[in-house]
Parts: structure tokens; C-alpha cells; sequence
């Protein structure tokens, strides 16, 4: 899902980026030492790194994975962040306050999904009102 021009890979590509300027790596240095790492094996294209920025699929989780061991990212955090993995749920905290507290999506967009959110409890009959009543 493509959020603000953010594709959904953004947090890992951020991720990458942030570490690879770090350990004071230029892109062409880091794809110096995929291709290293890779051997004989395929090594992913330039692009593909800058491609996770704004890309609306998913990256193949080879890339993740040899990006991630590359920069020392732990591949169970890099996954989450390229959108392979689900994210952990928080005990306690509900979809409303999560998208509440976002800062990913702008006042109207919350309102929207807020909106949405009411209609699916409507539906499901679990309104705030309802959960009000029977606590």
C-alpha cells in the first residue's frame, strides 16, 4: 500500500539508508559488498535499493535478507520494516489509539480510517457505545 508517496518497503529502505550513511558507505560501496557477499550468486540491481523507497510491492525477501546481513540489520526487524512480516501486536493498544497516535497519516486521513473504524464496529455491533455499556 503506497501512504504519502511512501511505498512498502519505506521503513526498511529509511532503515538502510540510515545505516548505510552510518558506517559511512556510499550507495556504490554498499553494492560493492552485496555483490561480494553474493559470490556467485545474483547480486540485486543499483536500483533496487533506491526502488524500496517508493515501490508499491513488496522487495523478494533475498534482497531483505542480503541487504539486512550486509548492514548488520537483524532480518526478523528488516522483513517487518520491508512489509514480509506482520508487525508484532502491542498488548493494549487498539487499532483506534495506534492509528490515534500515528504520525504516518495526516489529520484528515485519520478521520477517515476513525470513520471507518465506527462503521466496521457498527456493523460488528462493538460501537464505543456498546463497549461503553457493557463494561
Amino acid at each position: 500500500m503506497l501512504i504519502h508517496g511512501k511505498g512498502v518497503a519505506y521503513s526498511f529502505w529509511l532503515a538502510v539508508e540510515q545505516e548505510r550513511a552510518a558506517q559511512g558507505l556510499t550507495k556504490m560501496d554498499l553494492w560493492n559488498l552485496l555483490k561480494e557477499r553474493a559470490g556467485d550468486g545474483p547480486t540485486p540491481a543499483r536500483s533496487t535499493i533506491d526502488n524500496l523507497r517508493d515501490s508499491t510491492r513488496a522487495p523478494q525477501p533475498r534482497i531483505v535478507h542480503a541487504l539486512a546481513d550486509t548492514l548488520g540489520i537483524d532480518r526478523e526487524e528488516a522483513r517487518r520494516m520491508a512489509g514480509l512480516a506482520p508487525s508484532q501486536p502491542m498488548p493494549g493498544v487498539t487499532v483506534r489509539s495506534a492509528i490515534e497516535a500515528s504520525t504516518e497519516y495526516t489529520k484528515d486521513e485519520k478521520q477517515a480510517l476513525l470513520t471507518f473504524i465506527d462503521a466496521i464496529e457498527r456493523a460488528k455491533g462493538t460501537s464505543r457505545a456498546t463497549r461503553a455499556e457493557s463494561a
